[in-house]
């Protein structure tokens, strides 16, 4: 847990691991963890406005990150081993209380920004529209979600003293939206979704006795 008081920005977070013996020849692992955080001044993005003037954008973010690390490892025999490997992944953003700083040295936080009248452009939901304070502009709404998965399986076979042949299956899944909140239920739905990768490689090592 850390927290900056002067602009409370904190972030908490928690990690859990659990290894399990199973069988002699069969080890169980699995890992969790999970944060949540404000950055109160989280810089979002730079724009000209219709003035032609830089602009610059910063905002309180709320991001939320979770996952679950999965490894399993079983041996057959002496010479015959199998690897697993898998590791979904979400992470969320959302922002809010938008601002521009207009006096960045201000001894005060309170006093290096100004705060920005922003609304979601009625042409493009995507977008955020401000206006009313001086020349106005847009820039992309930056609230995000990211959900992925890394899985790999590695079959490994010493098929004569000093060689050995791998069988490896890498699968990969990733998706993006941009909607902040942080529901469990949805990131699964969009993970499942994803695209996918896979790739397959075999490897084979031949030891040469000379």
């Amino acid at each position: 847990l850390w927290r900056r008081p002067a602009d409370d920005s904190w972030r908490s977070s928690a990690d859990v691991w659990m290894e399990a013996q199973a069988r002699p020849n069969l080890t169980l692992a699995l890992g969790s963890s999970f944060s949540v955080g404000y950055d109160d001044a989280q810089f979002v993005d730079g724009v000209v406005d219709d003035s032609d003037r830089e602009r610059y954008v910063v905002a309180r973010l709320r991001q939320v990150i979770g996952g679950v690390t999965t490894r399993v490892n079983w041996t057959f025999s002496p010479t015959l081993s199998l690897q697993l490997y898998a590791q979904p992944f979400v992470a969320s953003g959302r922002y809010e209380n938008f601002r521009e700083p207009v006096r960045p040295m201000a001894d005060a936080v309170s006093d290096r920004y100004a705060a920005l009248p922003v609304q979601v452009a009625a042409d493009d939901p995507s977008q955020l529209v401000v206006s009313g304070a001086g020349p106005g502009f847009r820039f992309a709404r930056p609230d995000f979600s990211f959900v992925e998965l890394r899985s790999n399986l590695v079959v490994r076979w010493e098929y004569r003293p000093g060689s050995t042949l791998y069988a490896i299956w890498s699968h990969g899944q990733t998706g993006f939206d941009d909607d902040g909140r942080y529901q469990l239920g949805r990131h699964l739905d969009n993970l499942a979704a994803a695209p996918s990768q896979d790739v397959v490689m075999v490897k084979l090592n031949w030891w040469l006795g000379l």
